[in-house]
């Protein structure tokens, strides 16, 4: 048992020590080649903007293209979440904060 725990935390820091590479590589990489107005950088550029971009989203079964709808169904959908029926909150809110309870009458004799 102790031999496998040992291989798993050899496997665990060659695993990390290989991320650490790529990483440092990916970053000397970066300032080797994409801190000056190379086509480098703007290949980059162009790949992180694309990615930034919804180009079609689904509302139940209708897949939804145009620009505009999205954006009109994406600021619907977070005006509901957010907006609220004041009158129902108040009421629901008085219910759970004031139990009920039963009147009591007093006879003053």
């Amino acid at each position: 048992m102790n031999e496998e725990k040992g291989a798993q935390m050899d496997l665990d820091q060659a695993l990390n020590k290989q991320e650490t590479f790529w990483k440092e590589k990916a970053r000397l990489n970066w300032h080797v080649n994409g801190d000056r107005n190379t086509s480098f950088f703007h290949r980059v550029t162009k790949i992180k903007n694309k990615t930034k971009v919804i180009s079609s989203i689904r509302n139940e079964e209708e897949i939804i293209t145009d620009p505009q709808r999205i954006t009109n169904h994406v600021v619907n959908y977070y005006k509901n979440l957010f907006s609220y029926n004041f009158v129902l909150q108040d009421s629901l809110l008085v219910e759970e904060v004031i139990p009920v309870t039963p009147t009591l009458v007093l006879l003053i004799i």
